[in-house]
């Protein structure tokens, strides 16, 4: 038992020292503010999220690890067998446009820090054996010379970073994502608002004209309510189509007559009772008795003065 404990008490000697193999922490804190970071949030995708977070655990006491593709996903996510080396570099570039990380490369290897690693870790350095990976440039977050094909950074994006003055984070970006979710906004009309070649056609084939007269009304309602619209060809044809103008008919009158082509004919009227007829005294029919069934049923029937001819 105490030779057990001489052994113990030595290797954990050996081991501050440095002069054994090299001792990393098995693991990292993810504190739970985390969940309130902006430029996390904004990554592409969830994929991109774990990789950010998975890789925490794999940080050597700097916050660096290798930023090599392959190599970062054997050490992170051995068995995500659908991650590829492009998805990674894909990562690598999403990551570092948001400032999450920086991406450089020292004598033709590309390593990757966490900027603000040490802020929210309690490292013990006497625990821990030095980083091996060499820091970062100091006059860039990115890497002196070219980048490598797939570092998932171009050298335009480099170049671009350089000139803005970006010393270690580059500054945040907004994802095309986020671009695309963003909702069209609603304007005022437009003081050369006219009738277009589209609303046109579209009255030609709906049946409906006096667009000038409409368009008129529309506008004098639209600078009375303050409306806005994201599409005003849309709005317009609405407005024609619900007869904001009123010109089809005066309310209060009656509905105007459907017309008719001279090539129809009307229906002749149905037939008139003579209000001086005996047997149903104007009314075109009178009581009587039907058999049905061997039952007498009383029943309405049509009077034969309806079936007379008017004198000329």
């Amino acid at each position: 038992m105490a030779f057990a404990f001489v052994i113990f008490v030595i290797k954990r000697f050996i081991e501050e020292l440095g002069q054994g193999e090299s001792n990393m922490a098995e693991g990292r804190m993810l504190k739970k503010k985390i969940s309130l970071n902006d430029n996390l949030a904004d990554l592409d995708n969830d994929t991109h999220r774990l990789l950010f977070t998975w890789g925490l655990a794999h940080l050597d006491i700097e916050g660096r690890i290798t930023g090599n593709p392959r190599v970062f996903k054997a050490a992170v996510a051995p068995l995500l067998d659908h991650l590829t080396s492009e998805k990674i570099s894909k990562f690598f570039k999403d990551a570092y446009s948001k400032g999450l990380i920086i991406h450089y490369e020292i004598n033709n290897e590309w390593w990757i820090q966490y900027p603000k690693f040490k802020e929210n870790q309690n490292l013990r350095n006497s625990r821990e054996a030095p980083s091996r990976i060499p820091p970062p440039p100091e006059d860039s977050g990115t890497t002196p010379g070219e980048l490598q094909e797939d570092s998932g950074i171009t050298p335009a994006e480099e170049k671009g970073s350089k000139e803005k003055g970006s010393k270690d984070i580059p500054p945040p970006k907004i994802s095309e994502k986020k671009i695309k979710e963003q909702k069209p906004q609603l304007t005022p009309i437009p003081e050369n608002f006219t009738i277009s070649p589209a609303v046109k056609g579209w009255a030609a084939k709906k049946g409906h004209d006096r667009l000038d007269e409409h368009l008129e009304a529309f506008k004098r309602k639209v600078a009375m309510k303050g409306y806005e619209y994201i599409d005003w060809d849309s709005a317009f044809m609405e407005a024609v189509r619900e007869d904001w103008a009123k010109l089809r008919y005066i309310k209060g009158s009656p509905a105007p007559v459907e017309y008719i082509p001279p090539c129809q004919t009307l229906a002749p009227p149905p037939p008139q009772p003579d209000p001086f007829c005996l047997k149903c005294g104007g009314k075109g029919e009178y009581p009587g008795e039907k058999e049905i069934l061997n039952r007498i049923i009383k029943v309405r029937v049509r009077c034969t003065c309806l079936d007379q001819e008017e004198p000329r």
